[in-house]
């Protein structure tokens, strides 16, 4: 008989690239995945996902549990309502497997009560996003999300967990410092599936223009106006150059007006969110793609997964000094590295790339460095060595 892997997921699914990879493999492995979830639209209570991985959802009003979730920890509501929620479905799981820190508790609970392991899977580090996020500044935001007490919330699942997986070196290294054994660690990190990423390198035809682009969220803690701030010296040493910024975010408003207010209204291109397909164009068509992260305590401690989306591409790669990226781009050779939050050292090392011959090679460098490392066919063997361990094949 297949063993049983609940997973649990404070939010919708699909999508979620991670989950889907990580269940995907474990159905793969031999095991059965039941994804309990959350709905805030008309999606059925309990499907079939893909063979052997199976969504159930609890159906919530998207306003209730914008004030329902961030009581996590100091009332019992909340995790009352997801302990009864996972009972209900009669799943006999083997292992649960909770993603992310907010059901740390519940997974805790769950586990204990069926007597199987507990595995966590961080994809951020929680208590340092909380830090930057808009909403924990206000007053109660203040009152639910004190980064103190995520923070000690974060050491006491750590300790009651079997297994714990992070997503980059940088991550599991705080835990070192807390004298925490690193046996029980696990880093999985967010590298590309290419066996779905649906989308090919292939050579564009050049537009006249240098393009500098970002795809993704926006964000204080993302570092674009670092990238808007450098523009006008770029454009001094190369008038063609434009910044592409393909995406949206709390900041929006700010970084447009910023760039109106430095006069970069016609170098400077705002697209919005857009689909898939149109965001890969925008990586295909462009000369060099950036990440130019701030060098902060959440970005240094996580890696984005449109890092390996741009290498996979062959796109030469701009990135800050935050430690993951400059890790990964010094390790591969797939582009520069800038000081984080310094628009100077970003126009020099842009202007650095434009100007340079290597480009093709970087792209090329970033490329192989995927196909060979940072891929998801190397990093799910570690996940379903998790498995193989806990429940003895």
């Amino acid at each position: 008989m297949k063993k049983i892997i609940a997973m649990l997921l404070e939010g919708e699914f699909p999508p979620d690239v991670r989950v889907e990879n990580e269940a995907l493999t474990l159905v793969k492995a031999g095991f059965e995945v039941h994804i309990f979830a959350l709905t805030f639209s008309q999606q059925p209570s309990l499907e079939e996902w893909q063979p052997g991985v199976w969504v159930h959802r609890k159906a919530l009003r998207k306003a209730f549990f914008k004030k329902i979730h961030i009581t996590v920890l100091k009332w019992p509501i909340y995790r009352r309502l997801w302990e009864k929620f996972v009972r209900s479905q009669g799943v006999a799981y083997n292992a649960l497997h909770v993603h992310d820190l907010p059901l740390a508790r519940v997974g805790k609970v769950l586990a204990r009560m069926r007597h199987v392991p507990l595995i966590l899977d961080f994809h951020e580090n929680y208590p340092a996003a909380l830090g930057i996020w808009e909403h924990s500044q206000t007053p109660v935001g203040r009152l639910f999300l004190d980064v103190p007490s995520w923070r000690a919330y974060e050491f006491e699942a750590v300790q009651s967990a079997d297994r714990v997986i992070v997503v980059v070196e940088e991550a599991l290294e705080r835990f070192r410092k807390a004298d925490i054994p690193s046996g029980k660690f696990t880093i999985v990190s967010n590298v590309l599936n290419l066996e779905t990423f649906p989308v090919k390198p292939e050579s564009e035809k050049s537009s006249g223009e240098w393009r500098l682009a970002y795809v993704g969220g926006f964000g204080v803690h993302r570092g674009l106006e670092t990238a808007i701030q450098a523009m006008p010296q770029i454009l001094k040493e190369t008038p063609e150059a434009r910044l592409i910024l393909a995406g949206d975010g709390r900041n929006a408003a700010e970084l447009r007006a910023l760039a109106e207010e430095l006069g970069l209204t016609k170098s400077v291109t705002f697209t919005g969110w857009l689909s898939f397909d149109e965001s890969a164009r925008v990586i295909q068509t462009s000369n060099i793609c950036m990440i130019p992260h701030l060098s902060i305590e959440h970005t240094n401690t996580t890696v984005p997964h449109k890092l390996f989306q741009y290498m996979y591409l062959k796109k030469p790669v701009l990135v800050s000094s935050s430690p993951p990226l400059k890790r990964i781009v010094e390790a591969t050779r797939s582009g520069l590295v800038f000081e984080a939050g310094n628009p100077e050292d970003f126009a020099e090392k842009a202007v650095q790339m434009i100007r340079s011959k290597n480009l093709k090679k970087w792209g090329e460098n970033g490329h192989k460095a995927v196909l060979k490392t940072y891929n998801w066919e190397g990093e799910s063997k570690k996940l379903v060595q998790i498995y193989r361990e806990l429940l003895n094949g």
